[in-house]
Order: structure tokens, then C-alpha cells, then sequence
């Protein structure tokens, strides 16, 4: 699940627009996009929003990886 800020404009102002992608890892290894939508913020009542809106939609097994995870002592 990742988000991509995209200027576009709306009644002549160029504003922030966020897409939202959850990207899954099929069995096989190949990724899969699972989902696009566009919103506001990311936020955890957002993506569980998005969770279980996939799990109403049939998505079975959803194991979340996190790739960019960094701990409070890390330097910014």
C-alpha cells in the first residue's frame, strides 16, 4: 500500500491529489494491483477502510508487509 501526490488541476488552482495502490504478491511472485483510489491523507482508519472494502470484494489471506518501516532512533 503506497500513495503518490499528483498536481492536477481543479477550478483553475493546482492543488495536491492523492492516489492510494495497494499492490499484492500472487503466489506465483508476480504483483498484482489490487486496488486504486483516490483520496484526502493516508491514515490507519483509511487503510482499514481499504482492507476491508478488498475483503468485501472477495480478497482472501490479506498478510500486510511493510518495506519501509524505521525505528524512533533512526536519524531522518
Amino acid at each position: 500500500m503506497d500513495e503518490i501526490i499528483f498536481k492536477v488541476r481543479e477550478n483553475s488552482k493546482a492543488i495536491n491529489k492523492a492516489v492510494h495502490i495497494a499492490v499484492g504478491l500472487r503466489r506465483d511472485g508476480l504483483k498484482e494491483v489490487l486496488g486504486m483510489r483516490l483520496g484526502k491523507n493516508e491514515s490507519a482508519a483509511y487503510w482499514m477502510c481499504v482492507l476491508t472494502d478488498m475483503k468485501a470484494h472477495g480478497r482472501e489471506d490479506i498478510l500486510i508487509s511493510h518495506s519501509n518501516i524505521r525505528s524512533p532512533s533512526d536519524p531522518q
